[in-house]
């Protein structure tokens, strides 16, 4: 977070020490499929593909803590 969102990193540092770990956790989520679309070598298809795996994974982990 520090290095690739400097606001969100100052901005998170005004919050008790419990909700920066849940910030820090929900940015490092969002952050890697960013990535993936904000790769100027990555072509839609590769890009689209890398996505839907991660929604795959996603979506089993959601389906096993859920129940």
């Amino acid at each position: 977070m520090q290095q690739h969102g400097t606001s969100y990193y100052v901005g998170n540092r005004f919050f008790p020490q419990e909700v920066r770990e849940d910030v820090f956790a929900l940015y490092a989520f969002v952050r890697i499929p960013d990535d993936v679309v904000d790769d100027p070598s990555a072509d839609t298809v590769t890009a689209r593909a890398e996505l839907d795996e991660m929604w795959s994974i996603f979506e089993g982990v959601y389906a096993t803590s859920a129940s």
